[in-house]
C-alpha cells in the first residue's frame, strides 16, 4: 500500500525531516505550485491556513511543522522611519509579549484603530495570516505590500517587512544585528499557543486507498522519517541541510563558502531545527486543530465587521499595553 501513495511537499527546508529519508515524496518549489496540483497526490504538506481555508481537515494533526519558541526563519522586521514608529513598534512587542487567555474571544471584541503596512514577497500565507492575526489582536489591520523591499521615504503607516526561508536565514547573516519580531516566538507568547506552520492534507479525492488506509499509510511513513531525523546528530543533520541546499541551488550553499559564513549557517541550522518540532501528541494535536479553526472563522467576521479609517501612527494601543525599552523587540 505504501508504494501506492503519492506524497508531496515544498521544498522548504523546515519539511526535510519528512523527505530526507523519503526520496518518494515528490517536491515543488513553493506552496502554490504545490497547491495549484495538490489533487494529483493521495497526500500533500502545505501551509495548514491554506487547507483550513479549502476546507479541508488535517488527515493526522500529530505530524506537520510546529514550533513553540523562536522558529527563526520566519520574522518581521520593523521598518524605523522616525521615533513614532520606533515607539509604535516597542508598544505593541510589549503588548504581544502579554499572555491572552483567550485570543477568540479577545479577537470577537477587538475594535480596529488603525493599520500596518507588510511588505512581503507573496510567498507565504500563513505567516502572513498569522501576523493578521496579531495584529488584529492589538487592533490593527494589515495592508499587504507584495514587495519585500523597504522604501527609503517616510511612510504614514507602521511599517515591516516579512522574511522567511532561506531569505530569512540569509538576512540573519548578513544583518545579525537587526531588530526583529520572531513569529513563532510572539505567537506562542501571546496567544499560548503552538504555532503550526504546516500540516499534511488529502489531495485527490478519488484517491485509490481509503481515508483511513491513508492516514494510518502516512502516518507510518512519517513517523519512520521524524524519528529517523530525531534520532540523527547535528552533524548528520547538518551534512543533510547543506546537501539539500546545494541540491536546490540555494545561495546559503554557495555563500557558505566563505569559512565565516559556512560557520554562522552551521550554527544557525543547528539551533534551526533544535526549535522546529515535525510531531506532536495526538490530543494537543485536536486542540490545536479547534483553536486555530475557532481563531479562522472569527478572523473572517472581523474583517467584515471592522473597518479602519485613515491610519497614523499615534493611536492608543489596547489597555495593558505600555513603552518599553528597545530590548524588548527581538534581536535574534
Amino acid at each position: 500500500m505504501t508504494s501506492q501513495v503519492r506524497m508531496a511537499a515544498v521544498a522548504y527546508l523546515n519539511m526535510l525531516p519528512f523527505f530526507a529519508k523519503n526520496s518518494a515524496i515528490e517536491l515543488f518549489s513553493s506552496p502554490q505550485i504545490l497547491n495549484t496540483i495538490a489533487t494529483q497526490f493521495d497526500a500533500y504538506c502545505s501551509s495548514l491556513i491554506a487547507g483550513l481555508n479549502a476546507e479541508k481537515k488535517p488527515l493526522t494533526s500529530s505530524f506537520g511543522v510546529f514550533s513553540s519558541g523562536p522558529v527563526m526563519s520566519v520574522f518581521v522586521e520593523p521598518v524605523l522611519h522616525n521615533d513614532n514608529h520606533l515607539k509604535f513598534w516597542q508598544q505593541l512587542s510589549e503588548f504581544w509579549s502579554l499572555r491572552q487567555p483567550d485570543p477568540v474571544h479577545a479577537l470577537r471584541q477587538a475594535d480596529a484603530h488603525g493599520t500596518i503596512l507588510l511588505r512581503t514577497a507573496g510567498d507565504s500565507a500563513q505567516s502572513v495570516w498569522m501576523f493578521q492575526i496579531l495584529c488584529a489582536l492589538a487592533g490593527f489591520k494589515v495592508e499587504i505590500s507584495n514587495d519585500d523591499v523597504a522604501q527609503n521615504n517616510a511612510k504614514p503607516l507602521p511599517e515591516a517587512c516579512l522574511w522567511i526561508g532561506d531569505a530569512a536565514i540569509a538576512r540573519r547573516i548578513s544583518e545579525p544585528s537587526a531588530l526583529r519580531l520572531d513569529l513563532g516566538d510572539i505567537w506562542n507568547s501571546h496567544t499560548g499557543h503552538r504555532a503550526w506552520f504546516a500540516g499534511w492534507f488529502a489531495g485527490s479525492s478519488q484517491t485509490q486507498v481509503s481515508h483511513l488506509a491513508l492516514e494510518e499509510t502516512l502516518t507510518q511513513m512519517l513517523q519512520h522519517s521524524v524519528e529517523s531525523w530525531k534520532c540523527a546528530s547535528d552533524f548528520a543533520r547538518w551534512c543533510a541541510s547543506f546537501a539539500f541546499l546545494e541540491s536546490q541551488k540555494s545561495p546559503l550553499a554557495s555563500a557558505s563558502a566563505q569559512d565565516d559564513c559556512h560557520n554562522d549557517l552551521r550554527e544557525i541550522l543547528t539551533d534551526y531545527f533544535n526549535c522546529l518540532e515535525h510531531r506532536i501528541s495526538a490530543e494537543e494535536g485536536e486542540q490545536l486543530l479547534s483553536f486555530y479553526s475557532a481563531l479562522k472563522a472569527e478572523f473572517v467576521l472581523w474583517m467584515q465587521n471592522e473597518k479602519a479609517e485613515g491610519p497614523t501612527i499615534e493611536l492608543p494601543l489596547p489597555c495593558g499595553s505600555t513603552p518599553c525599552s528597545e530590548s524588548h523587540l527581538l534581536s535574534t
